[in-house]
């Protein structure tokens, strides 16, 4: 087979590069004149016999709209410059597997370069350019198969160190990593692999630094394996790097008014956040840390004002990104109401049952409401004594005593009450997590004859 030195090394680095760039930031994307993209192939995949080469370009979608069909050529890359093939058309675009053969070859390190073309011009533009793994061929084989194209080996012994480069997340789905490799002094590419699965493998160009830009699965953070492969040698040895995604979950907010001039936030804590932002109409009036799901605002007409949380990741010491924000909201009554039966022991005979059913906080007074119980055949005439202590995350904020609480209870009858404790303003008592109620009752019965006790 002949070949055809096409392309000199200034030429095809920045037409790579800039190629590469536009090809990782995904599918169908418009190009500049209005197109649209087709997709690219998802990968090509080969067999060795001798000097042949059999291959077969694999794609998600054969029935994409706007596609002719697919073309590729193989390249010569242990020497410089490349040496490339003509390019041969696989017009059977109705097939996920497109085949196609390269005989005729030479001694040494072949890759195969397809992309998807266009009869439409107008509408469609060709897709990007996709490569296969280091294809290695031996002249002198008889038949013998060669490597395939779906499994990576380390590299040779003596190879280049691998620099492990710049490597962050952005703030996309399914997540945007760039790869910053300095240092080699001859044609380079990529190849990155999550566990065995190969993600991309691409050919980057010629001399000095290169980024890359790649569209990467992953979710919070993974750990990828990658190696720079050479055109003068093979692959250099298997470097590791984590990248931390950038994705975060939406926070549900709650918010307290607290005074006309006091409001409290309460949040729930998203997995992988490095802090929040607190945001007052579209102004943010605080950045805490990971560990902060609670703040509390202090300012003119704060409590009538709309807020916000947005969590926000640091991914590395100059990248941070921001999620998405909870719903704007004004803050709710600072109250908090109960359900169920919680008392000193309301069914035991002899007892008087008390069900505490909310409490409203305004200024520095707790309004408490509850029900009181007679589950005896004698008449509750009184809470001799009657003690109420609220605590907010384990701190007491209102105590208070009440003696001879008149009642009159019948048997099996309840009463609301309501009582009112001055205590400690300023508390998000809606908000607070370790909020208790604490009871102390005396009752005091009415027998036959009119004895009590």
């Amino acid at each position: 087979m002949k070949f055809k030195r096409q392309l000199s090394a200034n030429i095809l680095c920045p037409l790579l590069l800039i190629t590469l760039v536009l090809g990782c930031m995904g599918m169908n994307v418009y190009a500049g004149d209005g197109k649209t993209h087709l997709s690219e192939p998802t990968s090509i995949t080969f067999t060795v016999s001798g000097t042949t080469v059999n291959f077969s370009i694999n794609v998600a979608n054969p029935y994409e709209l706007g596609v002719g069909g697919f073309k590729a050529r193989i390249i010569k890359n242990d020497v410089e410059p490349n040496e490339f093939s003509d390019w041969i058309t696989l017009s059977n675009k109705q097939a996920s597997s497109n085949p196609g053969q390269f005989s005729g070859l030479k001694s040494g390190t072949y890759m195969i370069q397809a992309y998807a073309y266009t009869n439409n011009t107008v509408t469609y533009a060709d897709s990007d350019w996709v490569f296969s793994e280091d294809i290695t061929v031996k002249a002198s084989d008889s038949g013998e198969s060669g490597e395939s194209g779906e499994s990576g080996e380390s590299g040779e012994s003596g190879a280049p160190s691998l620099n492990q480069g710049k490597v962050w997340a952005f703030s996309v789905t399914p997540g945007v990593a760039t790869i910053d490799m300095t240092g080699y002094d001859h044609g380079i590419g990529i190849e990155i692999y999550n566990g065995n699965t190969k993600i991309i493998s691409k050919l980057l160009g010629y001399y000095g630094s290169h980024t890359m830009y790649v569209n990467i699965p992953y979710d919070q953070t993974t750990t990828f394996k990658y190696r720079v492969f050479r055109y003068d040698k093979y692959s250099t040895s298997w470097g590791t790097v984590s990248v931390t995604s950038a994705k975060l979950k939406k926070p549900t907010l709650s918010v307290t008014k607290i005074s006309a001039k006091k409001a409290g936030l309460k949040w729930n804590k998203i997995a992988g956040a490095t802090g929040y932002k607190v945001y007052m109409g579209s102004k943010v009036i605080k950045t805490l840390g990971k560990d902060k799901t609670a703040y509390i605002h202090t300012g003119k007409k704060a409590g009538s004002k709309k807020y916000s949380v947005q969590p926000i990741i640091t991914i590395s010491a100059k990248k941070t990104f921001a999620g998405p924000k909870s719903n704007a909201m004004k803050g709710k009554g600072n109250f908090r109401t109960y359900s169920g039966t919680s008392s000193t022991d309301s069914m035991s005979y002899g007892r008087a049952g008390i069900s505490p059913k909310k409490v409203v906080l305004s200024g520095n007074k707790y309004k408490v409401t509850f029900f009181a119980k007679n589950s005896r055949i004698f008449k509750l005439i009184k809470f001799k004594k009657l003690e109420i202590t609220l605590l907010c995350n384990g701190k007491k904020v209102a105590h208070k005593k009440f003696k001879n609480y008149k009642l009159n209870l019948k048997q099996n009858r309840s009463k609301k009450i309501t009582v009112t404790i001055k205590g400690k303003g300023g508390v998000d008592f809606r908000n607070a997590e370790g909020i208790t109620i604490r009871w102390n009752v005396i009752p005091y019965w009415e027998v036959v004859g009119s004895k009590a006790f």
